[in-house]
């Protein structure tokens, strides 16, 4: 059995694949995450493929602080930071803007940024090249979802043998692990 959550759905289809190779077939379910589905959401809010790598991680880099930091953020300021060389630099420059009393030291603050710029670009490269799984896999997700009008299991029947189930949850992407019946329904799944 394998549960992953957000971008480690990516991680638990590639590990079924392995094991399926190996000749374990299980039950694989994916809460609110899939690899096509998140290359979509990188590019609706965060990217288009004609811009640079350095749009790219600046659109990261202002979602991230932005969320825990007031930061007046200008059209101005954007582009000062996407015009810097690398990505240390626009961490550094963006991080010498955060105001104090934010939770983490500086150093971890620097390298969650770094960390979480390096997977969204390998998530927005990613390509599943590996036989269609053989194991069952359920997608629960929530129903206060921003596709509103895409595949119901997000692409993920592309890559599998048998259908997929989707179940859906009160919640969003954000709480829906949050939510009892969330750990009700996969006990249930893994039980049966």
């Amino acid at each position: 059995n394998l549960v992953a959550y957000s971008y480690g759905c990516v991680v638990a289809l590639e590990l079924a694949s392995i094991l399926e190779i190996r000749g374990l077939i299980g039950k694989v379910i994916l809460i609110d995450g899939a690899p096509e589905m998140l290359k979509k959401l990188i590019s609706l809010q965060l990217w288009s493929e004609h811009e640079s790598e350095a749009s790219l991680e600046t659109a990261i880099l202002f979602n991230l602080i932005t969320s825990y930091a007031p930061l007046e953020v200008t059209v101005e300021l954007r582009e000062t930071v996407r015009q810097l060389r690398t990505l240390e630099e626009r961490v550094e420059y963006l991080h010498d803007m955060i105001p104090e009393g934010i939770p983490h030291s500086k150093k971890y603050q620097k390298q969650v940024a770094i960390a979480v710029c390096a997977r969204m670009k390998a998530l927005y490269n990613y390509e599943a090249n590996f036989p269609k799984l053989k194991s069952e896999v359920t997608l629960i997700k929530p129903i206060d979802s921003p596709f509103v009008n895409y595949d119901e299991d997000y692409g993920l029947q592309k890559l599998c043998e048998e259908p997929v189930r989707v179940h859906t949850i009160e919640g969003t992407h954000a709480t829906i692990v949050q939510n009892p019946e969330l750990a009700d329904y996969i006990n249930k799944i893994i039980n049966n």
